[in-house]
């Protein structure tokens, strides 16, 4: 910033000064400009929000409409700890409204329901989160952080049983993976959109919906609160 300040006062000086010194002066403002032209300047900004060290806490609802018998409503919770503001490693736990399909009303009246299959009740899984980079966005007066992400882990699936089709309930392993964007609010409250893919091994039965492997595909919209870090 001072060599700035220079240069415009030596070009200043060289336009007020006599032509007799006009080549001294003219000489002092190209080394001051070379100087200029030959410095780095760096900016530092800090980030909207800092997740390093920071406990998040987190709350969301989700839909998974993949199923053709039911439509999966999942009221979640996260917990996750930031080991770095690129990682993170957390648990998240997840109760399934479910809304019958028009699908389902209809086999539903027509026995036997050999296409009755086990419904989704709960979730939890261990996961990974990795944010590969980060970006700002101007919005009205405001500036608010964004980065996408990645994640992975493993959990179960609680599955209720179907009697017509000789399906227990139980509980089944199962393997998430998921990318979804966060959006900071404010420094300590940030949005996520996810979309996540889970995949688990469906228990037998005698009905054509039992056994085999389930992919349900969820899109979740969720709000977290980070607690300390920074």
């Amino acid at each position: 910033m001072n060599q700035h300040r220079f240069a415009l006062l030596v070009l200043l000086l060289a336009g007020l000064s006599p032509r007799t010194a006009r080549g001294q002066h003219e000489e002092q403002v190209a080394d001051a400009l070379r100087r200029i032209w030959r410095s780095k300047v760096e900016v530092v900004e800090p980030r909207v929000f800092a997740k390093k060290g920071a406990l998040e806490l987190g709350v969301g609802i989700g839909v998974i409409p993949t199923d053709p018998l039911w439509v999966y409503v999942p009221l979640k919770a996260r917990l996750a700890y930031h080991l770095t503001e690129a990682w993170a490693l957390g648990v998240d736990f997840a109760f399934n409204l479910h809304i019958a399909t028009r699908l389902h009303d209809n086999i539903e009246s027509t026995p036997p329901d050999r296409w009755q299959g086990e419904r989704q009740r709960l979730r939890a899984a261990l996961f990974a989160i990795w944010s590969p980079f980060y970006g700002k966005l101007a919005a009205g007066r405001g500036i608010h952080g964004f980065e996408p992400y990645f994640s992975a882990g493993v959990g179960i699936v609680a599955t209720g049983e179907a009697p017509a089709v000789e399906v227990a309930a139980g509980v089944r392993p199962e393997v998430r993976l998921g990318a979804g964007v966060r959006l900071a609010v404010t420094r300590s409250f940030v949005l996520h959109l996810e979309l996540g893919q889970h995949l688990y091994v469906r228990p037998e039965g005698e009905g054509d919906a039992a056994g085999g492997l389930a992919w349900p595909l969820e899109v979740a919209l969720g709000g977290s609160l980070l607690l300390g870090g920074g």
